[in-house]
């Protein structure tokens, strides 16, 4: 119809197992677009991959309005705001296979064992999903159930309160194009244990600098993680100042500066 159409996308090439045939299709498909705006650098190489030869590629795609984010916590980001010691884990997903939950229940528990409190941290647990039932009956087994908040579907104001108290978010997906709760962490200062697979750690998250990357099927790094960030407020304290570093590459700002250099380079071309 004589239209410029662009393609807005997040996929990358590990989230599971390729097809061929299926990856031919897509490049087909892929063919009428003029531009392209993504989520990370392996969204952008998943793309290159299906043929994505000269037209321009931006970054930028996920992003979140960082001021509605704090202006929903109703709090200041870390390190400021609720104090060390009163703050919880948390984990914000569907409650489904490709989420992983429970290996941070696994890691979790490992963890409380390791750290006795008078006042043990808990756990918080923001989403609902087909495995509910399942994951209440993995804390019950782990002998945590106790400590474990099963807080449901909540709106997106109640997640933003939530990771005001968070201490750290946990994000173990065995399939995740990006992650989007991870910007929406950062926005408050919650540094970010997720999973390698997680499209979000590629530019958002380091590790040892504003949070942890670790294996989706490493319960032991994340236990280790989990205890040195609940017992080393000083360490804490700088991943969370480290995580003001990257807010920026998580906001709606940059969304709208990625649209406006890819429609000039399309309009140069």
């Amino acid at each position: 119809m004589g239209k410029k159409v662009y393609f807005l996308g997040d996929s990358k090439f590990d989230d599971y197992p390729r097809w061929v045939g299926r990856e031919w299709l897509k490049s087909l498909f892929l063919l009428p677009y003029v531009g392209a705006l993504t989520a990370s650098w392996r969204s952008q190489q998943y793309l290159e991959f299906l043929g994505w030869k000269k037209r321009p590629i931006e970054l930028g795609y996920d992003t979140i309005s960082v001021d509605r984010i704090r202006m929903l916590a109703g709090s200041a980001p870390a390190p400021g705001g609720c104090p060390h010691s009163e703050r919880h884990f948390t984990v914000v997903a569907r409650h489904v296979p490709k989420k992983n939950i429970a290996l941070a229940l696994q890691a979790f528990a490992d963890f409380t064992r390791e750290n006795p409190r008078e006042t043990p941290r808990r756990l918080v647990l923001c989403g609902s999903g087909p495995l509910e039932e399942q994951l209440k009956e993995c804390a019950r087994r782990l002998s945590v159930e106790h400590l474990v908040d099963f807080r449901g579907f909540v709106q997106t104001d109640q997640v933003c309160q939530a990771l005001s108290n968070t201490l750290c978010l946990i994000l173990p997906s065995i399939e995740e194009q990006f992650g989007q709760v991870v910007p929406e962490a950062l926005a408050m200062g919650v540094p970010v244990a997720l999973s390698t697979n997680c499209g979000a750690r590629d530019e958002l998250v380091r590790s040892g600098v504003n949070g942890f990357v670790f294996e989706p099927d490493n319960v032991t790094g994340l236990r280790n993680f989990l205890c040195l960030i609940s017992r080393d407020e000083n360490f804490w304290s700088i991943l969370a100042k480290n995580a003001h570093l990257f807010v920026s590459l998580g906001d709606v700002e940059r969304f709208a500066n990625s649209v406006e250099r890819l429609t000039s380079k399309v309009k140069v071309d």
